[in-house]
């Protein structure tokens, strides 16, 4: 019989496999270059090795993050357990929700809350950095991309470039039309199976939704394609940067190295929000963040033309409330937050044109009814010293750098 430390192990063990799993199919969801490789040999084993591409540097990664808190807990003699890795297996891109360790005794001063925090996101974002010089380093020739698409290539003649045709919906719409009747042809048992009632779908009828997956950028991308990169054309676009495993496992991690530096709450850039200005300090500036945060995510929301503009309106008020109730619980002063934000959404998109990014709404709720946008006070409140707040107002240069506004997009 296993006893409960055992248990719990083992436990660990097989969420961080099923996360490798999970992030290794996203990885092949890809369609890197070794993928398209295997899938031509018709290898179906090497196509999902393809996927490894992705999944191992991605991972690694976050582990350093989630050994960073470890060992720095470890180090205050706290009691910690080994990560809980989170894996997705449904309808992800990444393949997993990143990983947590539990602390078992109180952090007690303001330094250990500090030291814990900061340590994690650090330790992510310099291997982060180290795989996005090497992506960069070695890009792919500019031809590569006609061995994952290879209609691209009839448009690059000349003066002309692929990306200036291909992402328009009608040659998008083509394409999908055409791989549809591949399908038919190379297996038509399970078109019939799948279609029953018809030999096969005439253009006319065919669906017309398209969606592309696009990759937003952050400074740091922008810093290597201006300055390290030698050869722009090697450069992928937003579009196809999906394909580059090494670059797509760096943007996630950055990505996930930015939501944790976020200085709000517990949030590990909030502990380090926390030792560099204390408690009644933290708590001002960690709701301004968390309103313009909100404000940002809704921006475009709203849309005053459409029918019953009026409903739409009446449950993202609803949804704001729930989502400020627990860091602002004077009411009246609430219920003028939230109309004060919609008003101010309404105006700043119609009149500026500022689009913001939704799914971020999903995290302000997190953060608002979960993680919590105040943080708790330590046992013992202590000054960082000098070396401590240089790494503090590093930390959250580093968020800066490393945030994506709009990181994932479906057109």
């Amino acid at each position: 019989m296993l006893n409960k430390e055992n248990k719990t192990r083992l436990l660990q063990l097989i969420l961080f496999l099923a996360t490798l799993y999970t992030t290794t199919l996203a990885g092949v969801s890809h369609e890197n270059l070794e993928w398209v490789k295997a899938a031509k040999a018709e290898d179906e084993w090497g196509m999902f090795l393809a996927g490894l591409y992705f999944s191992i540097p991605f991972l690694t990664i976050l582990t350093a993050h989630e050994f960073g808190h470890y060992f720095t807990a470890r180090w205050y003699k706290m009691k910690v357990t080994l990560p809980y890795y989170i894996p997705l297996p449904i309808f992800s891109i990444i393949g997993t929700l990143g990983a947590v360790i539990r602390l078992k005794s109180p952090t007690r001063s303001t330094k250990q809350f500090f030291d814990v925090g900061i340590a994690g996101p650090l330790a992510g974002f310099v291997l982060a950095l180290g795989l996005t010089w090497y992506g960069y380093t070695h890009l792919p020739p500019r031809e590569a991309i006609y061995n994952i698409h290879p209609d691209y290539e009839q448009f690059d003649e000349g003066s002309r470039e692929y990306k200036d045709y291909v992402y328009e919906h009608e040659y998008m719409l083509d394409r999908k039309y055409a791989s549809y009747l591949e399908m038919v042809k190379r297996d038509s048992l399970k078109f019939i199976k799948a279609h029953p009632d018809k030999e096969f779908i005439n253009k006319k009828e065919f669906n017309s939704d398209v969606s592309m997956l696009v990759l937003g950028s952050n400074l740091i991308f922008d810093f290597f394609e201006t300055y390290v990169v030698e050869d722009k054309s090697r450069i992928p676009n937003e579009y196809e940067m999906i394909h580059n495993p090494y670059l797509m496992a760096a943007f996630i991690a950055f990505l996930f190295t930015a939501i944790n530096l976020m200085p709000i709450g517990q949030l590990d850039g909030g502990h380090v929000l926390y030792g560099l200005l204390g408690y009644e300090k933290h708590k001002l500036v960690s709701k301004i963040f968390f309103i313009a945060f909100v404000f940002y995510a809704g921006l475009g929301m709203i849309d005053l033309t459409a029918d019953d503009a009026w409903l739409y309106q009446a449950l993202y008020g609803i949804y704001l409330y729930f989502i400020l109730n627990k860091a602002f619980k004077d009411r009246s002063q609430l219920i003028i937050l939230c109309l004060s934000i919609i008003l101010l959404q309404i105006v700043f998109h119609k009149y500026l044109g500022w689009e913001g990014y939704a799914p971020w709404l999903v995290f302000a709720l997190f953060i608002g009814r979960f993680a919590g946008v105040e943080h708790p006070r330590a046992m013992l409140e202590q000054k960082l010293d000098k070396k401590r707040q240089v790494l503090g107002w590093f930390a959250l240069l580093v968020f800066v750098l490393c945030l994506s506004p709009a990181p994932l997009s479906i057109v």
